[in-house]
């Protein structure tokens, strides 16, 4: 009745993001079985039933299943929920800082990133970028960015990986921005994330997600013709701004809208099921 799609597979694929060059006898037999698992989905995709509800959770999702499969007549977006809104003051900022052990220069604006070292994620992005950058201080986290200290492999000394945290909440509530420069992320948890701590967000095109925060005014794209850390002073030129539009989006796009919605629509499918019914008929339980 309700699909709740992401074929994420299929669209990585597309996206280059499923292994690189195969050399080797296994990434050639690994290649051949993402080909022949792909192919089934196309053919299952090429055939759904036209009365499907399609849920997609990002534009990115809906553009790239109707360029391949089109879509069916009822479909929508709807994003995942964002978490509760967790207004964060400036002491608290600074107490986060603390707690994360990172020394930040006064009046610099910290940048964060969240995906570990895959260049999917777009991390590479984000050393070349702002690697150096005056006035910026960037926390990296997840798999692998603990060695990221100044001095390490040509490491820049406003770069700092925290590696692996469990504690996510000291993390955003540390950050005045928060960069997701991925080449393929059709929903990411963290661009919600960061609008629940009032963090603006600076998205690719291959973010999701990212086009909904956007036009809510709770970050921008940066389609990398020019510098990110022109992007980084757009945002903070109006930071609490923002900050303010983010705790709104996060509102608006909540636990209770996302629920809400979702049992709308299956109240409208079952209103159909019943209209179907022919007369003197009754559905059991399970129908």
């Amino acid at each position: 009745d309700i699909f709740h799609c992401h074929f994420l597979s299929r669209m990585a694929y597309e996206n280059g993001c499923l292994g690189g060059v195969t050399r080797t006898w296994w990434n050639r037999l690994v290649s051949k079985q993402h080909q022949v698992i792909l192919k089934a989905e196309d053919y299952f995709y090429r055939r759904f039933n036209p009365n499907t509800k399609l849920v997609c959770v990002s534009p990115l999702i809906s553009e790239g299943f109707d360029r391949l499969y089109g879509l069916p007549p009822k479909h929508e977006t709807l994003l995942n929920a964002a978490p509760p809104v967790i207004e964060v003051t400036p002491e608290e900022r600074r107490e986060a800082i603390l707690k994360l052990g990172i020394d930040v220069p006064e009046g610099d604006t910290i940048v964060g990133y969240i995906g570990g070292m895959q260049k999917r994620k777009g991390y590479d992005k984000v050393l070349n970028e702002l690697g150096g950058a005056e006035g910026i201080t960037v926390l990296m986290a997840g798999q692998g960015t603990a060695a990221l200290r100044p001095g390490f492999e040509g490491t820049s000394k406003n770069i700092r990986g925290i590696g692996m945290t469990s504690n996510t909440a000291t993390f955003y509530s540390a950050l005045d921005i928060l960069v997701v420069p991925s080449r393929f992320d059709p929903c990411p948890v963290v661009v919600m994330e960061a609008a629940s701590f009032g963090v603006p967000v600076i998205s690719t095109k291959g973010v999701g997600n990212g086009s909904y925060s956007t036009k809510a005014g709770a970050g921008i794209v940066w389609n990398g013709s020019g510098p990110m850390t022109d992007a980084i002073q757009q945002v903070a030129d109006d930071l609490e701004g923002f900050r303010s539009r983010s705790w709104t989006f996060a509102e608006d796009q909540g636990k209770s809208h996302f629920v809400g919605r979702f049992l709308e629509m299956y109240n409208e499918v079952l209103a159909t099921k019943r209209g179907n019914t022919p007369p003197g008929q009754t559905r059991d339980a399970d129908g």
